[in-house]
């Protein structure tokens, strides 16, 4: 029997962003993303937290501001998970992918490594995949990174 998980059912919870790294676990994380699309995408595996300081501990605190900046102008959502129209972007212009590219780069990533039992902590880095598959797609509240430990799903609150 598989367990479904919703992260952030009724879009209270302002401050989460964690990576769901899918795996055979028997449990499936749903989440909403793709701005003001509500696009619901979910993969079976298990969902890591992150959050405190970033790489540089002098920039600050990992924050979801800015990655969602990042698929906004002002209050408007730009990059959704669907063309509205002809004209609506499904991809991030190139200069706002080099910003998220930027930012995932100041959020670390906590692993242990098995043979010496010791932390590391590694950037976070974007993942491109030649698959057409949904999940792979970059969209607010849902970016493909690549970890020490594999490839996972960045998610945080969605801005709808």
């Amino acid at each position: 029997m598989n367990k479904k998980i919703f992260l952030d059912p009724d879009g209270t919870n302002e401050s989460y962003i964690g990576i769901i790294f899918e795996r055979q676990t028997g449990v499936t994380y749903s989440q909403q993303c793709g701005g003001t699309d509500c696009v619901v995408l979910e993969v079976e595996g298990y969902y890591i937290p992150l959050g405190g300081s970033k790489v540089n501990f002098e920039d600050g605190l990992v924050g979801v501001e800015e990655l969602t900046e990042v698929f906004h102008r002002g209050s408007h959502c730009l990059c959704g998970g669907e063309p509205a129209s002809e004209s609506w972007p499904t991809q991030l212009p190139a200069d706002r992918l080099k910003k998220l590219e930027e930012i995932l780069e100041s959020i670390p990533y906590w692993s242990e490594d098995e043979l010496t039992q010791s932390t590391t902590r590694e950037p976070l880095k974007l993942y491109y995949s030649d698959k057409r598959e949904r999940k792979h797609q970059i969209m607010e509240a849902w970016v493909p990174v690549q970890t020490k430990d594999g490839i996972g799903y960045l998610v945080w609150q969605n801005c709808d």
